[in-house]
């Protein structure tokens, strides 16, 4: 996840083509009576490598700038994992991957966050699965990546928003369990999963730091533990990239 900043001396509103994506640029705090902008983008974990094209039109669609980005080849880990064949055979309820699916996608114009970007802990325990793993439940490769990291926290610990923002989701759901969504403004959203207690409803509005549930073991888990991720434009990114303040479980 990195964030590109174009300098103009007029305020036009900015277009960003970022391969296949089409997102808009915001304008950040005014430096040296410049007016700056700002777009964050991502790269899907499971894309190719390869160069992209980026470019920056205006509102008439005139090319303000334009180059390319070489997305670097990757590779992740395997994590093996058991489950009780109750929770194995879990499958979401009605509506709710479309809830998920639906709070990833958000790319509302007002920022919630600060500059510089920077998201706090959400608990203080260290991570014992990263993001990106491949996981194999019971044996069974499921084909999917870990899309989010996995904090080593008791029950009950108390789970704090690590940045401003408006809560999107705040339901129990079958297979994701207590579930809380953050809209942080601007393509960037979050989840936390799993939670035996929420203790925000839909349409708040919260601040860094203030709680928004406690640790739980609930829907598709096996044991307590936090659950969350993070997406820019809808696309899954790695936590740590926006908070480098947890460390590996040893």
């Amino acid at each position: 996840m990195t964030s590109n900043e174009v300098t103009t001396q007029e305020a036009p509103k900015l277009k960003v083509l970022w391969g296949n994506q089409s997102l808009w640029a915001y304008a950040v705090p005014v430096v040296n009576q410049t007016q700056r902008w700002q777009a964050l983008l991502a790269v899907d974990p499971i894309s190719s490598a390869g160069s992209r094209s980026l470019k920056v039109l205006d509102a008439s669609a005139k090319v303000l700038a334009s180059t390319s980005l070489t997305v670097m080849a990757t590779s992740f880990q395997t994590q093996a994992i058991r489950v009780s064949k109750q929770t194995a055979g879990l499958s979401p309820q009605a509506g709710e991957m479309e809830a998920i699916a639906s709070l990833k996608a958000l790319k509302t114009a007002k920022r919630y966050w600060d500059f510089p970007l920077q998201f706090n802990a959400p608990v203080p325990q260290c991570m014992n699965s990263p993001f990106g793993v491949k996981r194999v439940v019971n044996g069974v490769f499921t084909g999917n990546i870990h899309k989010g990291i996995d904090q080593k926290s008791p029950q009950g610990q108390l789970i704090k928003a690590p940045e401003s923002g408006k809560v999107q989701l705040a339901r129990a759901f079958r297979l994701h369990g207590g579930t809380v969504g953050l809209d942080h403004g601007q393509g960037l959203t979050s989840i936390y999963i799993h939670m035996s207690q929420i203790s925000v409803n839909e349409g708040d509005i919260v601040v860094k730091g203030q709680a928004i549930g406690k640790v739980g073991s609930t829907g598709f888990a096996a044991g307590p533990h936090l659950h969350w991720g993070a997406f820019v434009q809808g696309v899954s990114v790695d936590p740590l990239h926006l908070t480098p303040f947890i460390t590996p479980c040893g």
